[in-house]
C-alpha cells in the first residue's frame, strides 16, 4: 500500500518485480522476500510427478499383416526398422500433450517388446514424432511392479493389458480410452 507522498519503485534489476515503497525494505530484504523458494538457482526442489504409459496397445499400434516382418526385424536386432512398422495413435498423442503441457506431469514410456536397444530406437522414433516424453525404457511387468516400491515419482502406470493390472498395486490403471490418461 502506498503511503501519501512517497514514490513507488521497482526492485533494481528486476524486469517485473513487485513494487515496494522507497526505503521500506532494503534490496537484500526484497531479494530474500521474493526469492525465498529459490535454492541453487532452482525455483523448486519438489519432485515432478511422472505418469508411465505402456507404448504398445495404448500409444502405438501395428497392423496384423506386419507382425511377421516386425518379428523378423526384432530377431535380427534391427530395432530402428522394427519400430518404423508401428504407427502412433493420434488421439493418444493429443492426450500425451494434454497431460504434459496442461497438467504438468512428466511422461515415461514403457515397452515390453524388447531389450534396451529397442527402447533406445523407440525413444529416437518418438523424438521424430515430436512427442514430449521424459524417459523411454524396456522392462517387464513383473520388474516394473517391483521397481514402483522405490520410485515415488511414478504416480500412475497406464497399461492396456488387463492381466498386468494387479502387478502395479494401487498405482496401476487399465487404459482403454484416451480420456483416462492423467486420471
Amino acid at each position: 500500500m502506498k503511503a501519501p507522498g512517497k514514490s513507488i519503485k521497482l526492485h533494481p534489476g528486476a524486469f517485473s518485480g513487485p513494487p515496494y515503497e522507497e526505503g521500506a525494505l532494503s534490496d537484500a530484504a526484497v531479494q530474500t522476500e521474493y526469492h525465498k523458494d529459490m535454492k541453487g538457482n532452482d525455483l523448486s526442489a519438489e519432485i515432478v510427478p511422472h505418469l508411465a504409459l505402456v507404448a504398445e496397445g495404448a500409444l502405438m499400434f501395428i497392423d496384423e499383416k506386419l507382425d511377421k516382418q516386425f518379428q523378423k526385424y526384432m530377431d535380427r536386432g534391427r530395432y530402428a526398422d522394427a519400430i518404423r512398422l508401428w504407427h502412433i495413435s493420434q488421439p493418444m498423442a493429443a492426450a500425451v500433450w494434454k497431460v504434459t503441457w496442461h497438467m504438468s506431469y512428466q511422461l515415461d514410456i514403457i515397452t515390453f517388446l524388447g531389450p534396451k536397444e529397442f527402447a533406445k530406437a523407440l525413444e529416437e522414433w518418438l523424438a521424430e514424432q515430436e512427442l514430449p516424453v521424459n524417459n523411454v525404457y524396456a522392462t517387464t511387468p513383473e520388474l516394473l511392479g517391483r521397481q514402483l516400491s522405490y520410485r515415488p515419482d511414478i504416480i500412475r502406470v497406464y497399461d492396456p493389458f488387463p492381466d498386468h493390472q494387479l502387478m502395479y498395486g494401487p498405482r496401476g490403471r487399465l487404459i482403454n480410452n484416451v480420456d483416462q490418461l492423467g486420471f
